[in-house]
């Protein structure tokens, strides 16, 4: 390869506790980094929407300090006031004291529950959906079967007749697009003309329902661009949404199974393990910072995290091949940035300059510079915030007159999508790399 994809600024610094040191400590300490100066306030998207400071990242860190220090009662409201917390970590991307936010709030939340009065942390379709992404067996049958309702019709005749909101599946059968029937993997796929190089490839777990197309399309542009891609086919949920419910046993035993199955690669000399969508790629590289110290002293984590990268990145950094021809693409684009990618891997341009080589494209920026108010189950748990602040994307979008929105993050485009659903705009929502897949002529 002509240069090193890998960005050490974009792997973060893991500071790792001591053994033994007690999840109240590791907040503590992390809460104690906050000197309170306020600068984070006009970017938090809760504070600026809800005027309350304990909606604000320096009004959760004084809550978790004090939860730490059993100087707090862990009341409904003090837990609502951490949960409503989006986790779009623009607090942390303009903080000067370099608060690890993103680490204190995850770190929280499993103190949150693992305290003998913690209430329930999520709705019934939040819980239920965590509990099948961390099964790929379950997850796998509950695709075929959701397949077979849809082409059965079976699912526009219930929810005519509203089942799914009777049995508590209401709002994740409105975020759930066209279930498309089930694909199957080979575990490796050649590349095509001179190599470039080796990747795994990370499939993630939500994505393989609302969107299939992602797969075949990051296929064709990676093995086009000269690169061998694995597939390993023991890998799971990246823990994401375990991480965020605070659930830590089932985090680690999704973080040890992903490392595990991508492990076996590294002797065949993978160079980077590649991820399709931006949530996933963060948690990714964030894990050496959700285990115990002691498995940190074998370095398997960290090497792991130093080789993951967004495929927009690996796509725009490598090199492109002198036949790889591109054909014309008449429709206009609105370009969306996922928190992951402004405020964690704090840049936000590749999928742009990647939809800029394609002939006739024309590309808008959205400019709202908050969450668009998916961050995972968010959207489900906490509805009414989650519309305003993903209603100003709409308001931004209309005068555009766009045809398509293209977005790097799965929960994100699930949003948008069910949001132009319910404003009735004939807005198609993909991602960067399927709008350049398809624009490759074969």
């Amino acid at each position: 390869m002509n240069e090193s994809i890998s960005d050490p600024s974009l792997c973060a610094s893991h500071t790792h506790p001591s053994s033994g040191a007690s999840t109240n400590m590791i907040v503590r300490d992390l809460a104690s980094q906050c000197v309170k100066c306020g600068l984070c306030l006009p970017h938090c998207p809760t504070y600026t929407t809800l005027k309350d400071e304990n909606e604000s990242p320096r009004g959760r860190i004084e809550l978790l300090k004090a939860l730490a220090e059993d100087h707090l009662a862990l009341t409904p409201k003090v837990k609502t006031h951490l949960d409503q917390c989006l986790t779009c970590r623009a607090c942390e991307r303009v903080c000067p004291a370099k608060v690890e936010y993103g680490k204190l709030i995850t770190k929280g939340r499993a103190m949150i529950k693992q305290h003998p009065q913690s209430p329930k942390i999520h709705s019934l379709t939040s819980t239920l959906l965590g509990y099948i992404v961390a099964h790929p067996k379950l997850l796998a049958a509950l695709h075929w079967l959701l397949w077979l309702i849809e082409i059965s019709k079976i699912r526009v005749i219930t929810s005519k007749i509203h089942l799914p909101q009777l049995i508590g599946l209401g709002k994740l059968n409105q975020f759930l697009p066209t279930v498309s029937k089930p694909i199957s993997f080979k575990s490796f796929y050649p590349a095509i003309g001179a190599r470039q190089g080796s990747v795994g490839l990370f499939l993630g777990c939500f994505q393989k329902l609302t969107d299939p197309e992602i797969y075949t399309a990051s296929l064709r542009v990676l093995t086009h661009l000269g690169y061998d891609v694995h597939i390993p086919k023991a890998q799971s949920c990246c823990a994401a949404i375990a991480l965020h419910s605070g659930n830590t046993k089932q985090a680690n035993e999704l973080i040890e199974k992903n490392v595990n199955a991508f492990e076996k690669l590294f002797d065949a000399k993978v160079d980077y393990v590649v991820s399709l969508a931006t949530g996933c790629g963060t948690t990714l590289k964030d894990y050496p910072d959700h285990i115990d110290a002691e498995k940190t002293q074998t370095g398997l984590h960290h090497s792991f995290a130093t080789k993951i990268v967004d495929i927009s990145r690996l796509v725009l950094r490598s090199t492109w091949p002198e036949n790889l021809k591109l054909k014309n693409f008449e429709k206009k684009i609105a370009l969306h940035s996922p928190c992951t990618l402004k405020n964690v891997w704090q840049t936000s341009d590749h999928a742009e300059q990647i939809l800029k080589r394609i002939p006739g494209s024309e590309i808008s920026l959205i400019q709202d510079p908050f969450c668009c108010g998916a961050a995972g189950t968010y959207m489900i748990d906490f509805t009414n915030i989650s519309e305003s602040l993903v209603d100003k994307i709409v308001d931004e979008l209309k005068p555009m007159k766009v045809d398509i929105l293209a977005t790097s993050n799965i929960g994100c485009a699930l949003h948008l999508q069910q949001t132009f659903k319910r404003y009735k705009l004939p807005i198609q929502v993909t991602h960067p790399i399927v709008i350049l897949s398809n624009s490759i002529i074969f």
